[in-house]
């Protein structure tokens, strides 16, 4: 019994070991039959096109009796994936080169009356876009629908299309393309309200003049325009500007209406074999001020609390430039220093700055994105000679040019430029250093009494109203009791909730005129702070500060109150 279950097992066995090689040996036929078959490519898929099943249906649209007007689509696929839509409107009945309209973004596109009042028929179509990024080949498929005509009335007639609003200029500025890779230029425009579509081109210059440049067919026909750096690979100074197109095809008699952007500067730097860094020497570095001559009153004026002493600053590290006119530090141009020249025989030292910031009036107002001048001579101990790029003459471009080939060349002392050197004093601090306790002050006990700081001005006073110009002193006003007025020429760090101010007299009911008094400061806070003066004045810097060294030189008893 037992060999006879043993001779049937090993059958079945042997039976089941010819089924397992039979199957095994069909595999691999099978596997091997074809060796140039490829699994994969024979799985290639790509991302199924969309289809629209409902177009988007136009009409007639009476803006007197309906608001807005939609129209819609109904696009689907098989594939799983989540479709997005693009809207865009076209000044003719074609379902291609239509701008696109940034809140058209969904399956029905709300058009409102008030971007179409003008009477005539408008055009839109729709891109649906499929995007699948499991797909092997192409991931991207869109479809186009059919355009669909809108046709408004109730409206207005319109005989000239509206011309564009352009809210935001282009801005120009410095691109080292030797740490980045693109420069971005950018206008807004508003929306137009005649139902015309806005269209965009930028231009390329070889001046900085918003006319008769190249047009950049590429990447230009947006509101942002891309620069790259490998169309760039030449240091120097490039010009662009944008030109946006109203088209509208309701117009009964101008269709197309342009408006121009400003021109703006790309200065580009750090191809190889460009110009060398910009060195700035040491002892021009940092703010300078005006020497005070033996009238400064003549030069005060009441109306802004400033004197007509200017003034520089100069920083190595950002190449940065400015010049002030007065004494507030509130009326400045500046710029990037983009090259400079060592003193000759006949011609001053000249830094060549790109002006990219005016900031009040001046006689002539240099022009943002050109290149100007400064001079300087003969920089010893913190005393240096300076003038300003001006010439009298005929043709002289006092307030700037295109190149900075051409500011080299241009703003020479042979040219005319240069005739009026100043004496400047190097200034322990930085243009900016009064921030922390500008501004206007008056007495919280005695009314009508002031403090000013306005930049390196100082004054100190009592002010009777009698001139009717409240809180400011008046020199001609015989009721206005004067304190001090001068000049700050050094202070601890203003930033502090305590500190010094040392200040030359210009004027002065109490102190001689010439001589230095300290003022001191403490309990800063945004809208209030305590001043207190030293009663003790003297004939130079270096002892003012070694009496009233810091604020424990100034009794508690003496500070006061005061609120901005």
């Amino acid at each position: 019994m037992f060999s006879f279950i043993r001779k049937k097992s090993l059958a079945k066995r042997a039976a089941l070991m010819g089924a397992v090689l039979v199957l095994l040996t069909s595999f691999f036929f099978v596997s091997c039959a074809d060796p140039d078959s490829d699994p994969i490519i024979e799985n290639k898929v790509s991302a199924q096109e969309p289809t629209i099943s409902v177009q988007p249906a136009g009409g007639s649209w009476n803006v007197t009796s309906a608001n807005t007007f939609d129209l819609s689509v109904t696009a689907i696929v098989t594939d799983g994936r989540t479709l997005t839509y693009q809207w865009y409107s076209n000044t003719v009945n074609n379902n291609s080169g239509g701008a696109a309209i940034h809140e058209g973004t969904g399956t029905t596109l709300t058009l409102d009356k008030a971007h179409h009042t003008a009477n005539g028929n408008y055009y839109f179509y729709v891109v649906v876009t499929n995007t699948n990024n499991n797909a092997t080949t192409t991931k991207v498929v869109t479809k186009t629908s059919n355009v669909a005509t809108v046709t408004v009335s109730g409206g207005t007639t319109i005989t000239t299309a509206e011309e564009p609003n352009i809210t935001v200029q282009p801005v120009g500025g410095l691109w080292n393309v030797g740490t980045t890779n693109t420069f971005e230029l950018t206008v807004t425009v508003a929306d137009v309200t005649d139902g015309g579509t806005l269209t965009y081109q930028w231009y390329s210059n070889s001046t900085n003049s918003n006319s008769g440049g190249t047009a950049i067919t590429t990447e230009g026909t947006s509101a942002t325009l891309t620069l790259a750096k490998t169309n760039y690979t030449t240091d120097g100074s490039y010009y662009f500007y944008m030109a946006v197109t109203n088209t509208n095809n309701n117009a009964t008699t101008t269709k197309i209406v342009t408006k121009t952007s400003n021109a703006v500067t790309v200065t580009v730097s750090g191809n190889s074999g460009s110009i060398p860094e910009v060195v700035i020497p040491a002892n021009i570095t940092g703010f300078f001020q005006t020497e005070i001559d033996l009238y400064p009153m003549a030069y005060y004026d009441p109306s802004t609390s400033s004197f007509y002493f200017d003034g520089f600053s100069v920083n190595s590290e950002t190449k940065k430039f400015y010049y002030y006119m007065d004494s507030t530090l509130e009326t400045y141009w500046g710029g990037t220093i983009v090259s400079t020249s060592a003193q000759g025989d006949t011609e001053p030292a000249v830094l060549i700055i790109r002006v990219e910031e005016v900031v009040g009036s001046f006689y002539t107002i240099p022009e943002t994105g050109k290149y100007l001048a400064y001079a300087y001579k003969n920089p010893a101990g913190g005393i240096v000679s300076t003038a300003s790029a001006y010439s009298s003459s005929a043709g002289a471009k006092n307030t700037g040019v295109n190149t900075i080939a051409e500011a080299v060349s241009e703003y020479t002392a042979a040219n005319g430029y240069f005739d009026n050197f100043g004496t400047y004093l190097s200034r322990p601090f930085s243009a900016s250093a009064f921030g922390g306790v500008k501004g206007k002050w008056e007495q919280e006990e005695i009314e009508d009494y002031f403090i000013i700081i306005k930049g390196t001005t100082f004054i100190e006073f009592y002010d009777d109203y009698e001139d009717g110009n409240i809180g400011n002193y008046d020199p001609d006003d015989d009721y206005d009791m004067l304190a001090s007025i001068g000049t700050i020429v050094d202070c601890t760090d203003t930033s502090q909730s305590s500190g010094v101010l040392y200040i030359k007299v210009i004027g002065s009911d109490v102190y001689t005129v010439g001589s230095y008094i300290a003022v001191a400061w403490k309990n800063k806070t945004a809208n209030g702070i305590d001043f207190a003066t030293g009663n003790n004045s003297k004939s130079t810097l270096a002892e003012i500060k070694t009496t009233y060294g810091n604020i424990s030189a100034f009794p508690a008893a003496s500070f006061n109150s005061y609120e901005k």
